[in-house]
């Protein structure tokens, strides 16, 4: 995928605000918005342009700074046959954070989440590790920025407290959760670069964040 530009916005959506997809986007894209498909700091919009469907993405600078880094990932993964985003344009930047605007993948969701059987999560179990294994075959294995390294997760100065607090509601499960974050964090101390594999992974491959086609099992986008 060649390097992405991002075209300057004039439009801004303060942060909080991600629900609300920016007009001076629409206008820009010539989009007649839809439904939002997500909740968080970058919210996800359902849309269409001259009747074709697209879905529109805003990925906020304080929760996700690095917003090169999927589009890379996505375009590696492409070439290797996988259903991944595409972009249909440069994305749009503004004070806040970026806009993109993605060719919609065929398929739909599985909802509501009661649907999920055993048999199916067993099969993304193993569509999963087909994932991660074409994820390692990319080559990119550097971090993405904004994020952390497991040795910072376990250090983290707010996480003590965090577990302290848990452990007024719940003693014995706390107790456990603070052994295991000492013992983690001792090990990072002794291990400052550990000699393991590092590959992409999917943080969060469940059903919301998958398509589905009609035909059981048969994988078709994310």
């Amino acid at each position: 995928m060649p390097e992405t530009h991002a075209t300057e916005a004039t439009g801004a959506v303060p942060p909080g605000t991600a629900s609300v997809l920016d007009p001076e986007v629409c206008a820009r894209w010539r989009l007649t918005a839809g439904p939002v498909l997500a909740d968080r700091p970058s919210g996800t919009w359902d849309a269409t342009r001259d009747g074709v469907p697209v879905i529109v993405k805003y990925f906020d600078d304080a929760t996700f700074p690095d917003w090169r880094y999927p589009l890379r990932v996505a375009s590696a993964l492409r070439g290797l046959g996988w259903p991944t985003p595409e972009p249909v344009e440069e994305p749009l930047t503004g004070p806040y954070g970026t806009w993109m605007l993605f060719r919609r993948l065929p398929g739909r969701s599985l909802r509501p989440a009661e649907k999920d059987q055993p048999a199916e999560r067993r099969a993304r179990g193993r569509l999963l590790a087909e994932f991660h294994a074409a994820a390692a075959a990319t080559g990119i294995d550097d971090q993405r920025g904004g994020f952390h390294t497991p040795a910072e997760v376990v250090t983290d100065p707010e996480l003590e407290p965090w577990l302290r607090r848990h452990e007024a509601a719940h003693p014995e499960q706390a107790r456990v959760l603070l052994r295991c974050q000492e013992s983690a964090a001792s090990w990072f101390i002794d291990h400052p670069a550990p000699d393991a594999p590092r590959i992409v992974i999917h943080g969060d491959f469940a059903p919301w964040n998958l398509l589905f086609m009609v035909s059981p099992g048969h994988r078709h986008g994310f």
